[in-house]
């Protein structure tokens, strides 16, 4: 693009959805707007920052816009007539380029946080754009930071007050407390106008209708929406936070929980002690062997090649990114306090797509080597950090199943059936008919509550004819029938190959974690199944794992990337071709490397 007196080399634009599976009617209208109108969006700010000086600014312009689906196709279908959209779009390019020109001349500039984090300058030699990302990743590295956005972008989808509701309580008051001792000392004095702002939002959280019943949930369901609301509206320092949740929600007494807590403002940081130390139980960056896993992650040499027998770990990637899980993990990282020990998930997870262990425990060695290079490491990665890992996620296994459950549901077809079996452990498992995709576990209550809105019947295993499932779908009045078909035997075969055969840690992991664990492989593998092949066969998660268990790569792991070099034949054109070979980056355990595949 060439305007009078300005020049751009380069512009790059980017459009990413965080969760969810659908793009719209018609997602090719959404690159075409945004490629027409993003020049003039451009040329207009180019224009009110013109300066009398000669300069090339080698540092890069990053503007990062939040807009709605809906907005944005607004903003595609129409431009001239959606001006909130335009405006806050313009806005973000004008601080970012007042920025750089701040920095370029010497002068100091105005700008918001997001946009000095985006454009700080690198170090010792590093291209504008990874000074960019490695300023970026220290910020959302930050404790709580990336907790606090998960639930900002749910409040931005108007889904945080849905999502939040039908978590434990006991989880929502950790993060209560967590955010809260997190919290950032204001950075500027507050905007004229800004009681105002604070009176809005107060009011309309207030007044938010919670369908909980009275007590102490929903105090706490209600705390947490305002202090997310609190986090955009304004700059507030810890004390005022404490201050408005003490004033603006009312206490509701819960008998069955021990008496004194958060019964009024000054107890409230009694109540925050308590979640802190509660979830300071599981911190592992307390813990012997959380200190062993940050000296591993120390040892861990910048730069190594390695040779793994099966890739399909990488190949997981793609799809969890594409629906945002990986983003939801950072969350409940973070909230766990087990950063350092990302890499020791990560592994537990390869270990669900990779060939299962001899007697149950006994993994060769190319198998611990892959799982160590899937997360990073160039070695294998100790059981004992593994241990630490899922300990420290415990109480957050609700958030990561909440987030898979979610995304299924919203894919599913009202037309396929669900399918409820019950798995080697006893417990029930409810599946989509499409791809077989596990959907949840949980009691015969929970899991018919889950299907209730679909209005799809169900298909229950023969074994489950007269149990508590069927009492629970008759009594919301769900449409159920017996079937003890071929499918019914393939889902659970499938589940408990992943759960069972392939254990993310061999001894002595609490079933939530293997099943949370299994739940993310089977959507991954799945969705891997389901994209090449469900247009010609019926298709399960375990399929994946059978036909690229010897899909071997090459690793090249440097400090700002890993490269998955393939095999080039009929399986890689195929992944490929169905978009399965795409970048990812913000892979929580691979210290912000972007992971590229390509051929050997």
């Amino acid at each position: 693009m060439r305007f009078p007196e300005i020049t751009i080399n380069r512009c790059r634009l980017r459009i990413v959805r965080r969760g969810g599976w659908s793009w719209g009617h018609d997602p090719k209208v959404l690159t075409r707007a945004a490629i027409d109108e993003l020049p003039m969006l451009i040329a207009r700010q180019l224009g009110q920052l013109a300066t009398s000086e000669d300069i090339e600014l080698a540092d890069p312009v990053e503007a990062r816009v939040r807009v709605r689906l809906a907005d944005l196709y607004r903003f595609a279908q129409e431009p001239e007539q959606s001006g909130p959209v335009s405006e806050e779009i313009g806005n973000e390019i004008a601080r970012s380029m007042r920025n750089v020109l701040g920095a370029q001349l010497g002068r100091a500039s105005s700008v918001s946080p997001g946009s000095e984090r985006s454009l700080s300058r690198g170090r010792g030699g590093e291209t504008g754009e990874v000074a960019a990302g490695r300023a970026e990743r220290a910020d959302t590295e930050r404790p709580g930071r990336a907790l606090l956005q998960l639930l900002i972008d749910w409040d931005a989808r108007e889904e945080l007050l849905h999502r939040i509701s039908t978590l434990p309580r006991e989880l929502i008051e950790q993060w209560l407390g967590y955010v809260l001792e997190t919290w950032e000392p204001p950075s500027a004095a507050r905007n004229d106008g800004h009681e105002a702002g604070v009176r809005s939002v107060c009011e309309r959280t207030r007044d938010i209708r919670v369908l909980l019943s009275p007590g102490r949930h929903r105090q706490v369901v209600r705390s947490l929406v305002l202090l997310v609301r609190l986090s955009v509206a304004g700059r507030f320092d810890r004390q005022q936070v404490k201050r408005l949740l003490a004033e603006q929600i009312p206490v509701e007494p819960d008998h069955s929980v021990r008496p004194g807590v958060l019964r009024s403002g000054e107890q409230l940081e009694t109540r925050e002690s308590a979640a802190t130390s509660t979830s300071a139980e599981s911190r592992p960056t307390r813990t012997p062997a959380a200190g062993a896993g940050a000296a591993a992650a120390d040892r861990s040499p910048a730069e190594f090649v390695c040779d793994i027998p099966c890739a399909l770990p990488f190949l997981t990637l793609v799809p969890l990114a594409k629906v945002g899980y990986l983003g939801a993990l950072n969350a409940a990282l973070d909230a766990g306090r087990a950063m350092p020990l990302a890499h020791a998930f990560g592994a537990s997870l390869a270990r669900k797509s990779l060939s299962p262990p001899e007697h149950g425990w006994l993994r060769s060695p190319l198998q611990q080597v892959a799982a160590g290079c899937f997360a990073g490491r160039h070695e294998s990665v100790p059981d004992s950090e593994i241990a630490s890992a899922l300990l420290a996620l415990r109480a957050q296994w609700p958030l990561l199943d909440q987030f898979i459950a979610t995304n299924l549901i919203a894919g599913h077809r009202s037309e396929a059936a669900w399918v409820v079996c019950r798995d080697v452990t006893d417990n029930l498992v409810l599946f989509d008919s499409d791809g077989l995709f596990p959907v949840a576990t949980g009691t015969a209550q929970q899991l018919a509550v889950l299907v209730a809105p679909s209005g799809s019947r169900v298909v229950l295993a023969d074994d489950l004819e007269r149990t508590s499932v069927a009492e629970a779908l008759d009594s919301l009045q769900i449409r159920h029938r017996i079937c003890n078909d071929e499918r019914c035997e393939q889902a659970v075969a499938s589940w408990n190959a992943i759960l069972a055969d392939r254990p993310g840690l061999s001894r002595g992991t609490e079933i939530s974690a293997e099943s949370s664990l299994t739940l993310a492989a089977s959507l991954a593998l799945g969705s891997i199944a389901w994209t090449l092949w469900h247009d010609r066969e019926s298709v399960h998660p375990l399929l994946a794992i059978e036909r690229f268990h010897d899909f071997d790569a090459r690793v090249h792991v440097t400090a700002d990337a890993v490269h998955v070099r393939l095999p080039l034949g009929k399986r890689f054109w195929h992944l490929r071709d169905h978009g399965l070979l795409s970048d990812v980056s913000d892979v929580p355990w691979l210290g912000g490397r972007v992971v590229h595949f390509g051929a050997a």
